[in-house]
C-alpha cells in the first residue's frame, strides 16, 4: 500500500522557478569557475618602449625640436610615394638625387658667403660648370652668368641664326677642361636652325614657355625630334595665359616618345630643384 504521507510531502515541497535572471546568474558562475577572475589587460609593447625612451631622455635633443614642421618636401612628394619616402627619411636614407641637390645647395651657400676670390674659385671647381652663350648681338647673357663666378664665353654671330661646332670648339681654350664636368651651350634663340646643326653636345635641351603657345612642338617638330629634354618654363603665368600643359606634352611626345619633360618657373624657382637634381645626377664624376 502506498505511503500517502510520503507522497504528500513530496507534492508539497516548493519548487524553484527557472527564470532568465537565474539562467544568467548560473552562466556567470560557471564562467567564473572555469576561467577564474578576469586577467589584467596586456600593456602595449610599443607604448612600453616609448615610455622607456622618454624616461631615458632619448627624445630630449631630437633634430628640429622646438621648430615648426617643414612639410614642403612631404607635400611635393607624389601622394602614392609619401609613406615610403617618410619611412626612408626617418631611417636616414634619401634618394641619390635628393642628396646631390642638398650638396649643390651647400656649395652655393658657401660661394655666396665666401669673401676670398681664391676660395670662390675652389668652390666653383666643385661644381665644375662652364657656359657658352650664343646670340646675334650683345653679351648681355654672358654678363648675367658671370655674376655667379661661372666661367662663360660669349659668341656673337652678327646675324647668324645658329651656332656651329667650330665656333664652340674655338671657345674651349677658355675653360679648364681637366676639371670641367658640365658645359652648357645656349644656342641662338630660335626653334628652326639649331635643330640642323650638331655641336657635339651629349644632350640637347629645348625650352619653351607658357607665353608662346602649347602648339610649338607641332609647329617646329624637327627641334623636338632631335632633343633629349624639353623644359616648359614660366609656369607661374599659367593662370594668365591660354596654355595647356598636358596638350603641349602630348604634342611633344607624339613627335619624340623618349623626350624627358620638366616644368618650372625660373622666376619663382618652382620645379627648378627637380631639374637641377636630375642634371647633377647625369654628370660623370
Amino acid at each position: 500500500m502506498p505511503d500517502r504521507k510520503r507522497d504528500k510531502s513530496r507534492i508539497q515541497k516548493p519548487v524553484k522557478s527557472f527564470t532568465k535572471e537565474t539562467a544568467k546568474l548560473r552562466y556567470e558562475n560557471i564562467q567564473n569557475e572555469e576561467t577564474g577572475p578576469p586577467a589584467e589587460p596586456l600593456e602595449d609593447p610599443v607604448e612600453t618602449k616609448i615610455k622607456a625612451a622618454m624616461a631615458e631622455g632619448q627624445f630630449d635633443n631630437l633634430p628640429g625640436k622646438g621648430k615648426p614642421l617643414d612639410l614642403k618636401g612631404y607635400m611635393e612628394t607624389p601622394e602614392h610615394l609619401r609613406a615610403a619616402y617618410h619611412i626612408l627619411k626617418n631611417a636616414g636614407f634619401v634618394p641619390e638625387e635628393v642628396r646631390l641637390k642638398k650638396e649643390m645647395e651647400v656649395i652655393k651657400e658657401k660661394i655666396k658667403a665666401c669673401a676670398s676670390k681664391a676660395k670662390k674659385d675652389k668652390l666653383n671647381k666643385e661644381l665644375a660648370i662652364g657656359v657658352v652663350e650664343g646670340d646675334v648681338q650683345t653679351d648681355n647673357d654672358a654678363r648675367r652668368v658671370s655674376r655667379y663666378d661661372v666661367p662663360v664665353v660669349q659668341i656673337v654671330t652678327n646675324g647668324g641664326c645658329h651656332l656651329e661646332a667650330l665656333l664652340v670648339q674655338n671657345t674651349l681654350k677658355n675653360f679648364d677642361l681637366n676639371h670641367l664636368q658640365l658645359l652648357i651651350i645656349e644656342n641662338v634663340g630660335n626653334l628652326v636652325c639649331p635643330a640642323n646643326y650638331d655641336l657635339g653636345e651629349a644632350l640637347k635641351v629645348v625650352m619653351i614657355s607658357t607665353t608662346e603657345g602649347d602648339d610649338k612642338p607641332v609647329k617646329y617638330p624637327a627641334m623636338f625630334r632631335v632633343s633629349d629634354i624639353m623644359i616648359i618654363n614660366k609656369i607661374d603665368l599659367l593662370n594668365y595665359v591660354d596654355f595647356d600643359v598636358s596638350k603641349a606634352k602630348a604634342f611633344a611626345l607624339q613627335i619624340n616618345p623618349n623626350l624627358k619633360i620638366f616644368e618650372m618657373s625660373c622666376k619663382t624657382g618652382e620645379g627648378l630643384d627637380n631639374w637641377l637634381a636630375w642634371l647633377r645626377s647625369q654628370i660623370r664624376v
